[in-house]
């Protein structure tokens, strides 16, 4: 999600972030140990691409944060107002 926040922050647009991948049930997945050693190295795997593609979309310029996070400056597009 950050990478993604980022991206389109550079491309000029403001988006709310809004999760829809869920891989943990929530808390109770800390403590729960893995079936099979290959489950952790999935996640490890999962995890270090998201990291390298942070780091690789802030070397290139498409996002302009190492770690992009909600920006707040960004209009409030539930206000009456609008955007």
């Amino acid at each position: 999600m950050p990478r993604s926040m980022g991206a389109f922050r550079q491309a000029g647009f403001y988006v709310e972030p809004w999760p829809v991948d869920y891989r943990t049930r929530g808390k109770e997945d800390l403590t729960r140990p893995f079936d099979k050693v290959s489950e952790g190295l999935r996640r490890v795997d999962t995890a270090m691409r998201e990291w390298v593609g942070l780091f690789a979309y802030w070397l290139t310029g498409r996002t302009d944060a190492l770690f992009p996070a909600p920006n707040e400056g960004a209009p409030d597009c539930a206000s009456p107002k609008g955007c």
